[in-house]
């Protein structure tokens, strides 16, 4: 069980990532798109993990987020299936 938790949690980063490195080439991008301040409280280690992760790759955390959280709300919301978002993330990355 542990050794396919980390296989998945290796797959959902390397989508996430992968899926920002689309968004940062799309010509579609918005010049200056509109900010949003959002606050939560979370444990400290959260905090360190979140900052130690967006270092190691080399993206903002506000990025990291976006892109782990948007999948989510998405089901929650019933915006799109939960492997739309799968399929949204793979054609960008077919794409290039």
């Amino acid at each position: 069980m542990a050794n396919n938790r980390s296989e998945l949690a290796t797959e959902f980063t390397n989508l996430v990532l992968t899926s920002i490195t689309a968004e940062e080439a799309s010509p579609m991008k918005p010049r200056n798109p509109v900010l949003v301040t959002t606050s939560f409280r979370s444990p400290v280690s959260f905090k360190r993990r979140l900052k130690k992760a967006a270092k190691l790759k080399g993206v903002e955390q506000t990025q990291l987020l976006i892109h782990a959280v948007s999948p989510i709300l998405a089901v929650i919301l019933e915006d799109q299936e939960a492997g739309e978002m799968l399929d949204l993330f793979l054609k960008q990355t077919d794409a290039k």
